[in-house]
Parts: structure tokens; sequence; C-alpha cells
């Protein structure tokens, strides 16, 4: 706890740095975050909500959704949202490097009607052509998790 509270209250963090503090809000102990330390846990939100991220940085933001504390799944559910309908190519090549986290953000995606047609979504996707074949198979599969989910 004590590693984000020193990184989130840090001026200009380093790529390191961030790559961290991401990683250490997966661990996070969310009651205590909130109840000793509320400042820090507005300014963990902002952060999320109000920077650009890379695709690694993303790939760890997505893993916030299923958190161990199983805490603030709506503003993370919002935030994930948001990363996808910024950039859809960036959020599929972050998304890559987590596949694991594919089924739980198939349900999120369907649970909150991101988009309409998961099939256009995927072809729109790949005509844009600025996915790997590697990242391609990774997002097949994530949109076929989605059409399961969406079928059951």
């Amino acid at each position: 706890m004590e590693r984000i509270i020193e990184l989130i209250n840090k001026e200009n963090l380093t790529k390191d740095e961030r790559l961290e503090l991401l990683d250490e809000l997966y661990w996070a102990d969310w009651t205590t975050l909130s109840t000793e330390y509320p400042d820090e846990l507005n300014k963990v939100f902002q952060f999320l909500r109000n920077t650009e991220f890379n695709e690694e940085e993303i790939s760890l933001i997505i893993r916030l959704y299923s958190n161990p504390d199983g805490a603030y799944v709506e503003e993370f559910s919002y935030i994930i949202q948001k990363l996808y309908n910024e950039d859809k190519i960036k959020f599929m090549k972050a998304l890559h490097l987590n596949i694991e986290e594919g089924e739980n953000l198939a349900y999120l995606f369907r649970n909150d009607k991101v988009f309409e047609d998961g099939d256009a979504e995927l072809q729109s996707i790949l005509a844009t052509k600025k996915l790997t074949e590697e990242e391609e198979t990774s997002a097949n599969a994530f949109f076929r998790t989605y059409k399961n989910v969406c079928n059951t």
C-alpha cells in the first residue's frame, strides 16, 4: 500500500513507475485505500481516467476489472470501455499482451453493450491491417468468446 501512495503522489512518474503503479493497483487492498487514503484513491481514479496509456499499460489496466478484492468494478468497467472506444487497435494490441483477461472482458462488453454487432466490430478492426498476425488471432479469440457469451 505504501508504494501505491508514494507513486500516486509523485509528480512525474517514469515509464517503469507507471507500470509498477498499475501492477500494484491490481493487488491493492481497496478497502484500506478508500478508508485510510481517500485523497490518494481520488488521485488513482484521476490518473486512470485522464492519462494517455501505451499498450503495456492498458494490458495492466484491463486486469483491474477482475482485481482480487472485487472492488470498484463499475469504475474499472467505465475506464476499460473508454480505453476501448478511444483506440480499438491499441486496445486489441494490449489485450493480446494479457489475453487471459479476454473472457472477463467479453462479459463486461456484453453486459454494458459496448457494441451492437461483434462480427462487424471485429471486421472493422481487422480491416485496418494494423494488427500483427498474432494480435489478429487474439482479436478473433476475444470476439469468438464474446459471441459465445452473448449466446448463453
